[in-house]
């Protein structure tokens, strides 16, 4: 088991877990909790990539104890405290923040875009927001089966 960083709200404006992968600093992924909130899922995800060599930011946004209990809009300032705290503990450029609505193509177009000039390629993209639509497949209409 990889040795891990983990900091608080109360001291950096942010909580989460760093897992530092196989200590490279040429890339980090920030890995947000959905709509279950708090670590649990968040832990198990950045502790995949950790294994797999690529440094991982667990961020809770909420459901924690030092977090709020409901989301009710993104904390667009929260992460970006935990950017600038990945930028000090050496990731520097390898971090960006670029906010994007899923749900809107066009925002989502302008994250590869402004990805691919800013880093030359886009290597991982995870889209782990979801919008459940609890039907049968067959009875679910071809709109809701869009990729």
């Amino acid at each position: 088991m990889s040795r891990h960083i983990k900091t608080h709200v109360k001291t950096e404006g942010f909580e989460g877990i760093l897992y530092p992968g196989d200590g490279r600093r040429d890339m980090v992924m920030i890995v947000m909790s959905g709509s279950d909130g708090g670590l649990t899922l968040t832990k198990q995800e950045a502790a995949f990539y950790d294994k797999n060599g690529i440094p991982a930011l667990a961020l809770a946004l909420f459901k924690t104890k030092e977090t709020p209990k409901e989301l009710s809009r993104v904390p667009v300032e929260y992460v970006e405290r935990a950017v600038r705290w990945l930028k000090a503990q050496g990731y520097g450029d390898s971090v960006s923040f670029f906010f994007a609505d899923v749900r809107n193509e066009e925002e989502v177009k302008a994250l590869v875009d402004f990805t691919a000039e800013k880093y030359g390629s886009l290597d991982i993209f995870v889209n782990s927001a979801a919008i459940w639509n609890y039907a049968k497949v067959y009875d679910l209409p071809q709109e809701d089966l869009k990729l």
